[in-house]
Formats: C-alpha cells, structure tokens, sequence
C-alpha cells in the first residue's frame, strides 16, 4: 500500500506539478537608469524544459517506485512467505492456504536471492522467516494446517508417499492426492528445509523429537497407534503363546505390538504414532534376599576346653536392587528364611511377547515371577517334607539327572541308607533345605519354567542361598562339630608332643656324635684286639703242642733227665737275659771238653744260683 500511495503521488506530481513552473523567466529591469542613456529590455530565460525535467523526473520515480513493488531480495538463510493482500476472490470455507491466487496466505515460496513479480509489494505483504533446521539426533515433527480431512477414529495423516515432494505446498494441498491436515506420520531427519511456515509447524530440539537408540544388549519392542497396511495384511500372529494376549502380535505397519523388534540401532520413529519398549536380551540375576532378623548362637572354648554360647540378632536388609525380600517358611512351627537367585533372559524373539502380555520386564517380575517362586518354593519345600520323607515331583531331577524316587533309599559310601541316618524329626525337615539344596533347586525350576516361558520369559537357572536355619536347631550340630574339633586338635597336640620329643631325642643324639663315635670306635677297637688275642692263644697253643712233641722227641733220644736240665737251661738263660739282676753266680772255676760236657759245665756252674735252686724246687714239686 505504501508503495502504490507513493507512485500516485509521484505521478500526481507528475501531472500538475510542472504547470506551476513559468514558461519564461526575464532578467530584472534597473529603473535607476535614464531612458536617453540607449539602454535596451534585457532578453526573458525559456523554463519549459525544466517542465519536462520535473515531469519526466517525476514519472521516472513513479516508474522506478513501481518497479520497486515488483521485486523481493531473499536472505540467504530465509524463506519469503506471501500473504496476499490484493485478489480476485477470497479462500474457501475451512481453507487456509490459498493456491489460486486466492486472498490470504499464498501456498507459493520465495527462495533466496532477487524475486522479481509484478507489483509483488502491493498485492502481497511479504515475510522473512528462518529455515527449518533439524539438529543431528532429533527428528522434525510435523503438522499440517492446511488439507484434506482427517478420517473418522484417525488422529494422525497417512505417511507421504516417498516419490512425492509433500513439502512443495502445492503437491500437498492438491485436491485429489494431497495431504491431510493435523500431525503427520512423515517426519524429517535431520537438516535444512525451505518449507511454507503457513502451512507446516515443525517441532525440534525436544525430548519428544529425540531419535530413538537401541543399545547393544536390548531391543526395541514397537506399539504402533496407526494402520499403514490393508485389512487383509494385519492378520494377528497366532500361535500357542499369542493366543490368550489382550494385545495380539501383528506384522510391522499394523495397529498393535510389531512381532518382529528392532535390533540395536538409531531409529526415527515418530512418538506420537508408535510406543516403544525397550527391552533387555541380557541374562539378569533376580535376588530375593533379606527383609529378616537373623539369630545366631556363638559358641567359645576356654583354655581348659569348656564350651559356652551366647545368642546374637542381626537385621538382615533387602538388598538394594533386590526383586523381593527371602521367602518365610513354615516347617514344624519353626520360621526359616530361604534366600534365592532367579537367573533369567528374554530371547530377542520373545521380546515382543513380553509386552504384549505384560508390558516390561519390570512387569514381569513384579506381577509373574516374583509371586510365583514364592508360591511354588514354598510348595515345593513343603511338600517334599511334609511326611519326614523325600516325595517326586514330576519332572524334577537333580543336577545329575536323578529323581526324588531314585534318591529314596541311596545309600553312602559306608552302606548307611539316608533312613538309618535320620535325626529327630523336626531338625531333620528344617536341615532338608540345606541337605538337599541342589533337588530342590531343580525342583523349583522344573514348575516355574514353563510358566514363565508364557510371557516370553526363559528361566535358566534357580540358585538357593543358605537358609536361615533358627540356631537352637543347628547348636547340637555345632556342638558335636567343635567336641570333634577339640578331639582331633588334642590327638594333634599329642603327636606334635610325641614328634617334638623325638626331635630333642635325635637333636641330643646329634649333640653328642662324637662320643658316640668315640665309644663305637673303641668297640670296634676291643672287639678286634679281643679276636687278636684269640688268634695269639690259638698260635701259642699251637706252638706249646709243637714244643711238647719236639720234647718227647728230645725224650726218646736224650732221656727224660737230660731232656729236662736241657729246658731249664733255656728258662734260666732267658729268665737271666731278662734280669740280669737275679742271678747271682759263686765264684767257681770249671774246666773241661766242649760238646755235652760244656753244656753240663755251664749247668753246674749256674746252678749254684738262686734262680736255678728256686727252678729246680718248682721242677721238683711238678714231677
């Protein structure tokens, strides 16, 4: 408007403003001069082409003032959006968005840079608005507000279909294969978009537009709002597992739980259309532990073996994270808390399954799993001691394969059956929760299964913890454990005392080596002199009986006499070489010949002695 006031008025002034300039213009007379002095009128100045410069000028300026409405400089990061002011008929009833040149909001864009339209400035009132940005990790969310109608019970558009630019306002609101108007099921990844902001608002940068990430160790359970497929094509997956669901599994692009879930990746799925539930695949370890007073009888030992107790309570808490707290068990009267362990995983085919029948695996454990093992263990604990004797379950084996039936009767490595090792019949049933764990554990197992693998749950193991057995059933045990412990702690001292005096024993037999060697040498030494002197008799006897035969030889030839003065000659000769101090000879000559005679001389000369008158006395006495 402001642009056509402006050219009429130039070409107002166009008009009637050149008539007010004179044709001519004169030079001004000087009356002060005298007519006689020859002066002549000065010559008038023609104006009229400062007439056509106005004019001219002026109809140049509305020229360029409409050339000016015909033209728009874009922005580079804009888009012009045109409102038409000036038209030939106004929109429809309902409509928005004009696309035949109607009065209002044109469906037409203008790009960056120079626009030329006629009288662009006059008939429309143009705006600069921002580009579409849609950051990295978001999606655009869009609606329409302009279209066809949405259908009845539909909330949100059809998907666009991929070969056709819907963002182009035209193709969008064309009459027969156009958009509808409300939220649309198209979003826009992430980037730059020209787009008509009077037909599309675009949400971004929110938490609702943020793309969604499966991780690696989970899947993404889809709950679509819409149907994109025919009728015949969203038939529900029905099976043994789906046939009971509220909410059926039905193929991708139908209303319902999509059977087939989403592996770990980045997805842009619309929040508004589809639910998701992410699901883990990862095995996960449900505990249900404490929530209970523990008693606890200690026994000492003195130094002189005494035994003593004393009682204790401890408050056992519920672990944080835990699924639920220890079961209670009633067994005889008495209360025992039984802890366990539920190890599970959901398949990534089952995932779907979870949902549809529960909606997550929190569901699963507050309203499945959690009430049946506390149901199922405490029937199955109760009812395999309900009569003081092992009872089958069907299906139940232990960890080697061997049912309740075939247990009843084993016997141990000592031939004792399990019945001739029963105790009282109270301890006994409470000790079955730890004597026979690992049964039990399968038991409980066997039950819980297949109930689980109904929601789409996989069960792969149950782990008891030790029971808290109340202490005044365990203090007998204990006691007769800690008597056998002091038992075989004495039998121990004593073979240390009985191996500590055999060390000092070998320690003072090492101490004293060398006089044992001493004394085993001077045995050795006594025992060889003693054999020495054995073998020195047996020679001297030898020799005597040699010397007794050469003296009866001397006999049959000398004679007895002579043979006689003849060995005691020789006494006497080594008697006398052996102490020459005993002999003691008188002074006498004598004479005579050599041979036997000499020999007789000698005797008689010596025998005067005291030597040979004491030898001849013994002599004498031993014949």
């Amino acid at each position: 408007m402001t642009y056509f006031l402006l050219m009429a008025a130039l070409i107002i002034l166009g008009i009637f403003l050149p008539g007010e300039i004179p044709e001519t213009i004169g030079r001004k007379v000087d009356n002060s001069g005298r007519p006689g002095d020859g002066q002549r009128e000065p010559p008038k100045i023609s104006l009229i082409w400062l007439r056509k410069l106005v004019r001219y000028g002026l109809f140049a300026l509305a020229l360029f003032v409409l050339g000016a409405t015909s033209f728009v400089v874009i922005e580079q990061d804009k888009i012009g959006h045109l409102n038409k002011i000036y038209g030939a008929g106004t929109l429809a009833p309902g409509k928005i968005i004009a696309v035949k040149g109607e009065t209002g909001p044109q469906a037409d864009i203008l790009g960056p840079g120079f626009n030329f339209q006629w009288l662009v400035n006059i008939q429309y009132n143009v705006e600069q608005l921002p580009l579409v940005e849609v950051p990295d990790g978001y999606y655009g969310f869009i609606s329409a507000k302009d279209g066809k109608p949405l259908r009845n019970g539909q909330y949100i558009a059809d998907r666009w279909p991929a070969e056709k630019n819907f963002l182009d306002a035209k193709v969008f609101l064309a009459e027969k294969e156009g958009g509808q108007m409300g939220p649309q099921l198209t979003l826009l990844p992430p980037g730059k978009y020209r787009l008509n902001r009077y037909l599309f608002d675009v949400t971004t940068s929110t938490d609702f537009t943020k793309s969604t990430s499966v991780p690696a160790g989970s899947v993404a359970v889809i709950k679509s709002n819409v149907q994109e497929l025919s009728a015949d094509k969203c038939r529900p997956i029905v099976n043994d597992l789906t046939a009971s669901l509220s909410v059926p599994l039905v193929p991708e692009g139908c209303v319902g739980v999509w059977a087939n879930p989403y592996v770990p990746n980045a997805y842009y799925l619309n929040r508004r259309a589809y639910d998701v539930k992410l699901i883990s695949t990862q095995v996960q370890a449900w505990k249900y532990e404490g929530g209970y007073t523990s008693r606890r009888i200690n026994l000492t030992v003195d130094d002189k073996g005494n035994i003593s107790q004393k009682e204790e309570s401890i408050i056992v808490p519920t672990p944080e994270g835990a699924a639920d707290k220890a079961i209670q068990l009633k067994v005889e009267g008495w209360s025992v808390y039984q802890g366990l362990r539920v190890v599970v995983q959901v398949k990534p085919e089952d995932a779907s399954l979870v949902v549809a029948s529960v909606g997550d695996l929190q569901a699963v454990e507050d309203k499945i799993i959690s009430p049946l093992v506390e149901s199922v263990v405490r029937t199955v604990t109760s009812s395999n001691f309900s009569e003081g004797e092992d009872k089958d379950i069907e299906g139940a084996t232990d960890k080697e394969g061997v049912t309740n039936k075939d247990i009843e009767g084993a016997t141990d490595k000592e031939g004792v059956t399990n019945k001739d090792k029963e105790r009282s019949n109270d301890v006994r049933k409470v000790l079955y929760l730890q004597d026979r764990r690992a049964f039990l554990e399968e038991a409980v197992l066997a039950v819980i299964r297949p109930a689980a693998a109904k929601v789409g749950v996989t069960v792969r193991e149950v782990r008891f913890s030790n029971p808290d057995i109340p202490p005044e059933l365990m203090v007998a045990r204990k006691r007769e454990q800690l008597a056998e412990q002091l038992k075989n702690t004495f039998i121990q001292e004593q073979l240390a005392q009985s191996q500590r005096i055999e060390v000092e024993r070998s320690r003072a037999k090492a101490d004293q080596q060398s006089v044992l060697m001493q004394a085993e040498i001077a045995k050795e030494a006594s025992m060889a002199l003693a054999d020495a002197k054995k073998e020195d008799g047996r020679g001297e006897k030898e020799r005597l009986m040699e010397i007794a035969q050469g003296q009866q030889a001397q006999k049959g030839v000398l004679g007895p006499e002579m043979t006689f003065q003849l060995e005691a000659l020789k006494l006497i000769l080594g008697a006398a070489v052996a102490n020459p101090e005993i002999v003691k000879v008188p002074m006498v000559s004598v004479q005579g010949q050599g041979g036997l005679e000499g020999a007789a001389a000698t005797y008689q000369l010596l025998g005067g002695s005291n030597i040979v008158q004491g030898l001849q006395k013994q002599l004498g006495k031993s014949q």
